[in-house]
């Protein structure tokens, strides 16, 4: 994740779908407002405008015309984890952002997974904790895999279903995919991946789909969609204002 002057168009085209959708179901009625937010969990400072205007370079009277817009950023790196509100499952996802991009991811893993074993409880624990543990070995050094992979074991009765199967062959399956196939492509796969050990009844008409997204941008977007969805449903419907109509 690196700030881009192109986020500001991605989140206009979001909108605009919303909206069209909107026109096309309720003809006739007003939009509904749409409050952009941007999590943003890179290693370099954000330093780009959250303001469409920021972006035109033009003289003072021109300014009435152009689109009144502004997001909200949040840059995880200056949230304390203390700050983060909400269930578990958004509390665990966030905190997987916020330490994702550290070199010293491991050292935060026994945070995360205190959060983690808040959710045992749940029915659908076991998808969301396989794709929280994919995410958490995608952004780990390698070195530190077989450590991390026996204190999962201890510290999770499931962690042993999973682990050969999950820490293993989809994450480094998933690495060969990305760098013989190009990032976006093997990003595809790995949600496609995620979202199959997550769901047995993933339809094959969205994988193609997924495929054919090309901005890395939207990928990472989906990625964060496919981890915290607790349904398929959920997933679709989340979904669609990242994929053309």
């Amino acid at each position: 994740s690196n700030p881009t002057n192109d986020v500001i168009l991605q989140l206009q085209r979001y909108f605009i779908r919303i909206w069209e959708r909107h026109l096309t179901n309720h003809p006739g009625t007003s939009f509904p407002p749409i409050i952009g937010i941007v999590f943003y969990h890179g290693k370099t400072p954000w330093n780009i405008g959250t303001d469409f205007k920021s972006y035109f370079d033009c003289k003072e009277e021109f300014h009435p015309y152009l689109p009144l817009f502004r997001y909200v950023l949040v840059d995880l790196s200056k949230v304390d984890e203390n700050q983060f509100q909400g269930t578990a499952e958004l509390k665990a996802a966030l905190m997987l952002m916020k330490y994702s991009q550290y070199a010293n991811l491991h050292e935060f893993l026994s945070m995360i997974f205190e959060v983690l074993k808040e959710l045992r409880h749940l029915e659908d624990f076991l998808p969301f904790f396989k794709a929280c543990i994919l995410y958490i070995m995608c952004n780990l050094k390698e070195e530190y895999h077989e450590d991390i992979a026996k204190v999962i074991s201890i510290e999770f009765p499931e962690g042993e279903k999973i682990m050969p199967t999950v820490a293993d062959k989809l994450i480094r399956q998933g690495r060969e995919e990305g760098r013989e196939e190009g990032i976006e492509i093997g990003l595809a796969k790995g949600i496609i991946k995620v979202l199959r050990a997550k769901f047995s009844n993933f339809p094959q008409i969205m994988e193609a789909r997924i495929l054919a997204v090309r901005e890395l941008s939207t990928l990472e977007a989906i990625m964060d969609i496919a981890i915290k969805a607790e349904s398929l449903e959920q997933f679709k419907r989340q979904l669609k204002p990242f994929l053309p109509q």
